[in-house]
C-alpha cells in the first residue's frame, strides 16, 4: 500500500531516430525519423493520462523532439537536461541520479526524456538504493517508465513498452 501523496515521474526513452552509424553529422543533432514522430505524437495522450504538467529532455534533438508534442499540448517549454545525456551519465552517474531525484521530488508531474544508455543503469542504481524491485523488461525506443516516489525515495517502478498498439505475431 502506497501513501496518498506519492509523486509520479514519467521517464521516456526517446522515440526512433534511425541508426547512429548511418547519420551524417553531429549525433547530438540527430532527429527523429518518421516512425519516431508517430511515436512522439502517440505518447501525448498517455502522458496526459498520467497528469504530466512539466517537460524535460536530455539536450539531444531526438529527446527534445520526442516530448515536443507534449510540451506543445501543455503550452510549456521543454527544460533541457544536460546531465541526462549518455555522455554526462557516463562521466558522472551520481550527478544524473541526483538530478532525476530532484525532478522526482517536485510537486508537479514531470515527463523526462533521455537515452537508452542512461535509463536502465540509472533506474537500476536508484532501485537498488531504495530497495525497489526492477521489472525485467526491454527499454525500447518510445517506452515509458512510471516512477512512484515518496519523500524523495523511489517506492515503485512500472514500465509501458510502447504508446502504440502492439501487433500480434
Amino acid at each position: 500500500q502506497y501513501p496518498a501523496d506519492t509523486h509520479t515521474t514519467l521517464l521516456i526513452r526517446h522515440a526512433k531516430a534511425g541508426r547512429k552509424a548511418r547519420y551524417r553529422g553531429d549525433d547530438r543533432l540527430r532527429p527523429l525519423e518518421k516512425s519516431g514522430r508517430v511515436q512522439a505524437e502517440a505518447l501525448v495522450p498517455l502522458l496526459l493520462a498520467f497528469g504530466a504538467e512539466r517537460v524535460h529532455a536530455a539536450d539531444r534533438t531526438r529527446c527534445e523532439q520526442t516530448v515536443a508534442p507534449l510540451a506543445d499540448e501543455l503550452g510549456v517549454p521543454v527544460t533541457e537536461e544536460p546531465l541526462l545525456t549518455e555522455e554526462a551519465y557516463s562521466a558522472d552517474p551520481d550527478a544524473a541520479l541526483d538530478r532525476m531525484r530532484s525532478i522526482a521530488g517536485r510537486r508537479r508531474i514531470h515527463a523526462v526524456c533521455s537515452q537508452g544508455k542512461v535509463i536502465p543503469p540509472l533506474l537500476k542504481r536508484w532501485a537498488e538504493l531504495d530497495g525497489v524491485p526492477m521489472p525485467a523488461t526491454r527499454n525500447r525506443k518510445g517506452s515509458i517508465w512510471v516512477l512512484s516516489s515518496y519523500q524523495g525515495r523511489l517506492i515503485a517502478l512500472d514500465h509501458i513498452p510502447s504508446p502504440l498498439p502492439t501487433v500480434a505475431e
